[in-house]
């Protein structure tokens, strides 16, 4: 199966994956895309995944979830952060690539003023409460550094045109950042997210993947640089070096200098990682290789000799988090695997709305900046949303 990709202007005839469940190619008719077509029809029960700068893969359709993928056909990766859920792999009855001029000129329609959600925020005390758990743990040499997170939260609104708005909205606003989305009526997820957790083509022949750790506000930069900051420069190398060692056994690892990234109102620590496969691999093989050794990195877990990720679940607001930090991704046999991490997004489930953010700490943190580094996370989203703050 092959797919072509055109630009807008010259789309004259448009490949589409019909029915992972039926597994069928359909070629679409004249003009635009059948990917446009089908956001002009949105509703609920949708996926989107930006796949580069340029693209974006758009899952719609009949659905279902299953815990074991089909790597034959395309799917859509979207487990909850701790795997509590069976729901990991998700079937869609059309899956379409288009450009992502076309997404934009989508969400220009689809444009509407703020939405206005009354947020709870977070307390003081929900956070403090974590440092302490963590802080024991560095005393008891257990620990090197852990990420606690914290929750905004909003009664929920029926009305459909909620979802669209966010979407359309997060588009429009993403910058630098990549957007993906899974929107059913009674959960769902919609983001941007500036981080990826790894990506390999179908050839196997090398993956991608980075460190992004270490966050400032963007106006902060200049009289505060993140590069010159101990603190900052610590917490990003110890998941520099904790990716690159699992990495490692794939292949041999390569790196970028360690650089600022802007994306906006927040400036992060990046450093780019590549790695050239050793050894030929089955793609379903190396994919879930990838994940369990990369989930969640040191920029959304623990650094421990001792604890694992899941020693986060004992921490107070744990069963809020949902798929927040969590893998987001698409396997597609002509594609290969693209996967993010689901940071700077807004969740719902039955009851409510959630927008979550986390911070690495580390024994030189001291807890009013975390504080004020969730909060503007959070503001950032907020932001993404056009929401009133």
């Amino acid at each position: 199966m092959s797919l072509r990709y055109l630009k807008p202007q010259d789309i004259a005839t448009f490949i589409s994956y019909k029915s992972s469940l039926e597994g069928e190619i359909v070629t679409v008719s004249n003009g635009k895309s059948q990917g446009f077509q089908r956001l002009s029809e949105l509703n609920v029960g949708f996926a989107l995944l930006q796949l580069d700068s340029d693209k974006v893969a758009l899952f719609s359709g009949h659905y279902k979830s299953e815990n074991l993928p089909d790597f034959s056909v395309p799917q859509l990766f979207a487990p909850d952060f701790f795997r509590s859920e069976e729901s990991n792999w998700w079937k869609f009855e059309n899956i379409d690539i288009f450009e992502i001029s076309e997404l934009e000129a989508w969400a220009q329609t689809r444009a509407s003023k703020a939405a206005n959600f009354s947020w709870r925020e977070p307390h003081f005390s929900d956070f403090s409460s974590q440092v302490n758990s963590i802080e024991a743990a560095f005393n008891s040499h257990q620990l090197h550094k852990a990420v606690p997170t914290v929750f905004a939260t909003a009664d929920r609104q029926e009305a459909r045109h909620d979802f669209i708005h966010l979407l359309a909205a997060s588009v429009l606003n993403r910058g630098q950042r990549n957007i993906y989305a899974l929107v059913l009526e009674d959960q769902g997820i919609i983001g941007a997210t500036p981080e990826t957790l790894f990506e390999f083509k179908p050839e196997m022949q090398s993956l991608l993947s980075m460190a992004l750790a270490g966050t400032r506000a963007s106006e902060m930069q200049e009289s505060e640089p993140l590069l010159s900051d101990p603190k900052e420069m610590h917490e990003h190398n110890l998941v520099l070096l904790e990716i690159k060692g699992k990495l490692s056994s794939f292949g041999e690892v390569t790196n970028s200098e360690t650089y600022t990234w802007d994306i906006g109102s927040l400036t992060h620590l990046r450093t780019d990682l590549s790695v050239q496969m050793k050894n030929k691999m089955k793609p379903e093989v190396l994919f879930n290789y990838l994940d369990k050794a990369l989930h969640p990195t040191p920029a959304l877990g623990v650094v421990s000799e001792s604890l694992s990720f899941t020693w986060l679940k004992g921490l107070p607001g744990a069963k809020t988090r949902h798929r927040f930090g969590a893998p987001f991704g698409i396997w597609h046999p002509d594609i290969g695997a693209r996967v993010l991490v689901a940071i700077r997004n807004i969740q719902w489930d039955k009851k409510q709305w959630i927008i979550g953010s986390g911070c690495g700490y580390v024994p030189d943190s001291q807890i009013e900046k975390e504080w004020k580094e969730l909060e503007l996370k959070r503001a950032s989203v907020k932001a993404l949303f056009d929401f009133k703050v």
